[in-house]
């Protein structure tokens, strides 16, 4: 754990993010300011029993300050994004299932509105983990970690997130979104591939795109210094 728990926390809105990876999860506590005060680490593998990661979130909450908002930023790679007037909340199951056949039945849907894009982002993620992180924090929030990028307007940008043997891709060019998807990967040399197809089939010169990358610590230093050197403009930003 990192942070000095011994500051005066009394009244400052702070912000805890919970993320949950194939290994584990962390959780971050940001000030106002968006810096992180805590970050903890801890390694936990679900196999459809939360009743581990129960025990470990609330082992940790005791050192924890008061948040004003808590989040759950999901990494699932159950996700579409659909122009705004398709929507009906009613069948947001079906137009997932319709991208994802292979959704577990136990994914809760979620739903979240760009009225800067008129489009909507639906996800789904394990119904037993977000029960579980609600009977803890009850003003739970649920995001995707696509969410706060989509967001933000961008003219020539592709953002990607490197996950657990997938990465996630997003392309802005002349501010509109022109690609949401994941894929498979193993080294850096698959990632730069994926980044460099998009651009071919999508037409247009990758070297006049800003290009984001998210990753872990680890993954960082693992795969920076090959994808920058092919895609110099590439900028590594930790996940958090």
């Amino acid at each position: 754990m990192r942070g000095n728990m011994n500051a005066n926390l009394v009244n400052i809105p702070y912000r805890l993010s919970i993320r949950l990876s194939p290994n584990g999860f962390s959780v971050f506590v940001c000030d106002v300011n968006e810096k992180i005060i805590v970050s903890v680490n801890q390694t936990y593998k679900h196999s459809g029993d939360t009743n581990s990661l129960k025990e470990a979130i609330l082992s940790i909450k005791p050192s924890l300050p008061d948040c004003q908002k808590v989040i759950l930023i999901c990494e699932t790679k159950f996700y579409t994004l659909i122009p705004n007037s398709f929507f009906a909340s009613d069948h947001a199951l079906d137009f997932l299932k319709l991208q994802h056949p292979d959704m577990p039945e136990t994914n809760q849907v979620f739903s979240h509105s760009f009225q800067n894009h008129d489009s909507i982002f639906i996800f789904g993620y394990d119904s037993g983990i977000v029960q579980t992180l609600t009977d803890i924090f009850p003003t739970l929030k649920i995001e995707h970690q696509l969410i706060s990028s989509i967001e933000h307007d961008h003219q020539n940008m592709i953002s990607i997130w490197i996950g657990e043997e997938r990465i996630d891709c997003l392309v802005f060019h002349k501010g509109e979104i022109k690609l949401l998807n994941h894929y498979p990967y193993q080294t850096a040399e698959d990632i730069v591939y994926h980044a460099l197809n998009i651009a071919y089939h999508l037409q247009f010169d990758i070297m006049e795109f800003e290009i984001t990358v998210y990753s872990d610590e680890a993954n960082a230093k693992n795969y920076e210094e090959i994808i920058t050197t092919y895609l110099p403009q590439s900028d590594f930003k930790t996940i958090q």
